[in-house]
């Protein structure tokens, strides 16, 4: 017997469309409906199921080179208290939305301010949405751990902080500035700089504050590629409970 190709939605309406779990866009889709006589478009079956396949091994690409601390998988826009933050959630939730353009010019946002107001949280929400939608490879580090792997000789995840889609730079400021540290930050933030590879950054200190950890130089590329979100002060953490 020959089945029509032909998809049926749960309350019996036709459609011809579905849209992929990962990547959100529409492509055919083909069920099989008995007693017709038509041929079956068996090619529009297969693409549809490669479409899906080819999002899938993106998407697991993405999470096999991301390098995301435990915590920061677990935060998400939906878990974040929007009304504390609201203008830093639209900023953020903006900043995934246009996430393409950014890679193109390599803008990326500076959250600034104290302890517990949500900098880290909306940062992690921004990566697990770039993941998910655009199949990002992305690397979440505090500059202090950053630097206490680079000098165990972890010099693998220094490759990955070159090269990922998006970079975070979580407490940025709060690492000893020596020589050696402010020669590591000109070498990764200069590189990604001249390549567009943009980067958010977390931190607890305005511009003057920075400058006593980065050079002049590197300072103005940052903020020259950043835009800066100052969040509400008030520990969000104890909000959040």
């Amino acid at each position: 017997m020959i089945k029509k190709p032909i998809f049926l939605l749960k309350d019996g309406n036709r459609t011809d469309r579905k849209k992929c779990n990962f990547c959100g866009k529409e492509y055919l889709v083909f069920g099989f409906q008995e007693d017709r006589n038509d041929k079956i478009n068996s090619k529009c079956i297969v693409q549809a199921q490669t479409a899906q396949c080819q999002c899938q091994s993106k998407y697991d690409n993405a999470i096999n080179y991301s390098v995301i601390g435990t915590r920061a998988k677990t935060s998400s826009f939906e878990n974040f208290l929007k009304e504390i933050q609201p203008r830093p959630y639209d900023r953020a939730r903006k900043y995934v939305d246009n996430f393409t353009e950014h890679q193109k010019t390599g803008k990326g946002i500076i959250f600034v301010g104290g302890c517990g107001t949500g900098k880290t949280h909306l940062a992690s929400a921004i990566v697990s949405e770039v993941i998910e939608k655009y199949f990002g490879i992305c690397i979440i580090q505090s500059t202090a751990e950053l630097f206490s792997r680079l000098r165990q000789g972890n010099y693998d995840l220094l490759d990955g902080i070159y090269i990922c889609d998006l970079l975070v730079l979580d407490d940025f400021g709060r690492e000893r500035p020596t020589d050696w540290v402010k020669e590591q930050f000109f070498l990764i933030i200069n590189y990604r700089y001249n390549e567009l590879k943009p980067i958010i950054y977390t931190t607890n200190f305005n511009a003057k504050q920075l400058s006593k950890n980065v050079d002049e130089v590197v300072l103005s590329r940052i903020y020259e590629m950043n835009d800066v979100v100052r969040m509400t002060e008030g520990d969000y953490r104890l909000k959040n409970k």
